[in-house]
């Protein structure tokens, strides 16, 4: 039991030495990335909101605004989530009007 407890220590200390290696850095973020940031709720009341309609579906956004998010410096209000996403997916593909 005395000699089998060293050894079972030692296995122990090189397999978890192995899990040590270093970590490749992140890309970089280009300056056109939407970033989108899960934080807690929001009073989007209290915001000011860039533009006066969602870029997806056009809705006012008197409406409503579900979630807003940073693209190119401006906030971006969005009536729900699949809209947000939507915008996520290609922003290059949807209008920023409405100011």
């Amino acid at each position: 039991m005395k000699k089998i407890l060293p050894l079972f220590a030692s296995v122990f200390f090189l397999v978890s030495c192995k899990n040590n290696e270093k970590v490749e850095p992140k890309a970089e973020i280009k300056k056109d990335t939407v970033v989108a940031i899960a934080a807690k709720p929001v009073d989007f009341k209290s915001i000011a909101i860039d533009y006066k309609k969602d870029p997806v579906c056009g809705m006012p956004i008197t409406a409503g605004i579900e979630d807003t998010l940073l693209y190119k410096g401006k906030i971006i209000a969005f009536c729900s989530k699949g809209c947000k996403a939507s915008f996520i997916e290609k922003p290059s593909g949807y209008t920023l009007t409405g100011k």
